[in-house]
């Protein structure tokens, strides 16, 4: 249980620099303040809406997570 909120920073990294490397239609790097700040806004809002971030955050698992460790 600590060790999976231990990694949530680092998993938010490599799904934000991850999406980052990856996304479509990123040829060259931002270089005016506009393009950069479109570019970081793109990256935020692909991570947040990432499965993986969302089945960890979603409300299911408050209440689940606490009765799995209940049970265990």
């Amino acid at each position: 249980m600590l060790t999976s909120i231990f990694l949530i920073p680092q998993r938010m990294a490599m799904w934000s620099v991850g999406v980052s490397y990856f996304m479509q239609g990123a040829g060259a790097a931002p270089t005016t303040p506009e393009e950069k700040r479109a570019h970081r806004k793109a990256v935020i809002l692909k991570t947040i809406r990432h499965p993986c971030i969302v089945a960890v955050s979603t409300a299911l698992s408050l209440i689940t997570t606490p009765l799995w460790c209940l049970v265990a």
